[in-house]
């Protein structure tokens, strides 16, 4: 008697499991109606919100460039079924390099976060200001592309200054709020306190926050334009700081005779 061999069926197999729970929080927080109210539509026939989700996963992922993030998503079958249809790279590419309301669909994603009784910043909660430096040697056309001192490793860098702002909760969670590209039509304090104001329209007027800042944002007119949006600070002054107080008295008045 002879036996027939086995026959299996095959299984998709996928190392991103973890997938599924990234998109159960995308929904959550309505991201693909907050990219529409954006004007953030299709492209080339994709939905904004799939290029838009293989990029957050792929960055999760690691992967550092477009033609990576295709290739797993060629690989992973789980998302291939979760993005059903074909994307390529062509189109992830003009998808990130497309000039696109961000700024306004980042006030709206703040704000949709505000209304979760989870992610809501409450009294008490931080919210962290930083800035890194992103090196790219190798482009010289770029506009927000300069040479920069970095203090940390005491070089200059060709880079761009990334200033960002982020939530830190008492619970423990955290995530982004605002973020942009420093160019040399402002100041960096500027452009923070332009986030801070944004951060400060979307939070309830009397709600008041600590705001974490390095050393290098230790500067007086920054810090009173602080006080006056209702933020609370905390920072590490350099060993050479001189603090003065301000103290009010009586004048002093001479007379002659």
């Amino acid at each position: 008697m002879n036996l027939n061999k086995p026959e299996y069926r095959e299984i998709p197999v996928s190392s991103c499991g973890g997938v599924h729970i990234l998109l159960a929080l995308w929904d959550r927080f309505d991201l693909t109606f907050l990219l529409t109210q954006s004007g953030i539509f299709k492209l080339r026939g994709v939905p904004t919100w799939k290029l838009a989700f293989l990029v957050v996963a792929g960055l999760i992922a690691r992967c550092s460039s477009c033609l990576r993030m295709i290739g797993w998503h060629a690989q992973e079958a789980l998302l291939r079924i979760m993005l059903e249809g074909r994307i390529t790279q062509s189109t992830l590419s003009r998808f990130l390099t497309g000039g696109y309301a961000w700024a306004e669909f980042n006030r709206r994603r703040v704000l949709r976060l505000q209304q979760d009784p989870d992610a809501a910043l409450r009294e008490g909660d931080v919210v962290a200001l930083d800035d890194s430096l992103v090196p790219h040697p190798y482009a010289k056309k770029i506009p927000f592309l300069f040479w920069l001192f970095d203090h940390c490793r005491r070089v200059h860098l060709w880079a761009s200054n990334l200033v960002a702002i982020h939530a830190v909760k008492q619970s423990g969670l955290e995530y982004p709020l605002f973020y942009a590209l420093w160019d040399n039509t402002r100041t960096k304090f500027d452009l923070a306190l332009e986030m801070l104001k944004d951060l400060r329209a979307a939070l309830p007027e009397k709600l008041r926050l600590w705001l974490a800042v390095d050393r290098w944002y230790f500067n007086k007119d920054f810090l009173w334009a602080l006080e006056g949006l209702s933020y609370d600070w905390v920072t590490k002054a350099k060993r050479n700081t001189v603090l003065y107080r301000l103290e009010q008295g009586k004048k002093k008045t001479v007379t002659s005779g």
